[in-house]
């Protein structure tokens, strides 16, 4: 008996498995495409704030150079405060930028005059004294 079922269990899963894996497959493509999608219409003046939080920055030779941290700043004058290397927010450098600095491709900004060093050359802001935006804020 118990021969019988473990058989018949060993089986049912091999018949099954294709089928499973094609509805799962299936899933994943759409995903994948609705993803594509949403970042090919979605461009820099139409970010929230929250879209931008924890957003990699990367610097002129294509090397990360941190993250964003919060975005700054009133209507038309939007600022991203970026934290430079460290780990876990230790050690961190924070600068903010205009964010007329960035280009936006993909997930990825990009500050095509700047690298690590540079930024590290900034001064550094006082993050005590800031307000982040909030989240839904649209930056355009």
């Amino acid at each position: 008996m118990f021969r019988t079922l473990m058989t018949t269990t060993a089986l049912v899963t091999l018949l099954a498995a294709p089928a499973i894996a094609e509805m799962h497959a299936d899933k994943g493509d759409t995903a994948m495409e609705t993803s594509a999608e949403m970042n090919a219409e979605m461009t820099q003046a139409e970010l929230t704030a929250g879209d931008l939080v924890g957003m990699p920055v990367m610097g002129q030779a294509g090397e990360r150079v941190g993250e964003i941290d919060y975005v700054i700043g009133s209507a038309g004058d939007y600022e991203a405060v970026i934290g430079v290397g460290g780990f876990l927010g230790l050690g961190e450098y924070t600068v903010a930028l205009p964010m007329d600095r960035f280009e936006m491709r993909d997930d990825v900004l990009i500050l095509s005059q700047l690298n690590e060093e540079e930024l590290r050359g900034m001064p550094q802001i006082d993050e005590s004294e800031l307000d982040a935006l909030d989240g839904d804020t649209v930056l355009n």
